[in-house]
């Protein structure tokens, strides 16, 4: 007898890396029965038909992305792929919840969100590892990058989505911190990337130079020493005052505001000397 396992798939189309994601639980039948109804040209995703049509099969495989072993925790395990995986407008999924497509767009309830986290923290390493390794290496084409820049083009983050952002880099341990740190310090810059670079800055407006060289003049020490007093003359938050001010976030949140040289320019500030 073959041994049955549960958890999270994707069928993948290896030219375009366009995939479509499901859970089962058993994967050598859902294999199966996916394949028999793309041949049959009956699949019930019209998407993944027409590409398999039009590719052929030899185009896609069938990859595990999770073995789960609570089979109770499979839709729970696919709604955190779909929510963090999916690329909405390229991929071949049609139904943002795991739960049914005439849920799309629906709302976690506080339990469903804690079972999901649950289920997140109860991830084997070897499971953490398997995920990792099905996506390194893997490189887009020029063409799907185009699609998923077409797809992402114009979406703006509300701003319950901008605090929660905000809310989460406040909460960030020194460690990962100077990690993120240091990842960025050994990143370059590709040709194309400088030319982007380039073009955008070609392409800003007067208006918007001028601002960028104002808070250019502004040193992080000046900036501080004025956030300080705005604070306690109003109580105005970190992400508010960047925000009124047009003042980089990142570099400013860094400052210690209790540093004897912003404290000693805040006295002066005070008394007018400045």
């Amino acid at each position: 007898m073959r041994e049955v396992t549960s958890g999270i798939y994707q069928i993948r189309q290896k030219s375009t890396g366009r995939k479509y994601l499901g859970r089962t639980v058993d994967f050598v039948n859902r294999k199966c029965v996916h394949f028999a109804g793309l041949n049959s040209g009956k699949h019930h995703n019209p998407h993944l038909q027409n590409a398999w049509k039009k590719y052929g099969a030899e185009d896609f495989t069938f990859e595990i992305l999770e073995i789960v072993a609570e089979k109770s925790y499979c839709q729970i395990r696919e709604q955190w792929h779909l929510d963090n995986s999916v690329v909405w407008g390229f991929d071949f999924n049609t139904s943002k919840s795991s739960v049914s497509p005439t849920m799309t767009g629906m709302t976690h309830t506080p339990e469903t969100k804690a079972k999901m986290s649950a289920a997140k923290l109860k991830m084997s390493p070897e499971t953490k590892a398997k995920m990792s390794a099905t996506n390194l290496g893997r490189t887009r084409t020029p063409e799907t990058k185009a699609k998923i820049s077409a797809a992402n083009l114009g979406r703006k983050h509300t701003p319950e989505t901008k605090a929660k952002m905000s809310a989460t880099r406040l909460k960030m341990s020194p460690e990962t911190k100077a990690k993120m740190s240091e990842s960025a310090k050994m990143r370059k810059a590709t040709p194309e990337a400088r030319a982007n670079m380039s073009a955008t800055k070609l392409k800003m407006s007067p208006e918007t130079k001028a601002k960028m060289s104002a808070n250019r003049r502004k040193t992080p020490l000046e900036t501080a020493a004025r956030f300080v007093l705005v604070q306690e003359n109003s109580g105005l938050s970190v992400q508010k005052f960047c925000e009124q001010n047009d003042v980089n976030y990142s570099y400013f949140n860094s400052w210690k505001y209790n540093q004897p040289a912003i404290r000693s320019l805040v006295e002066r500030m005070k008394t007018g000397a400045e």
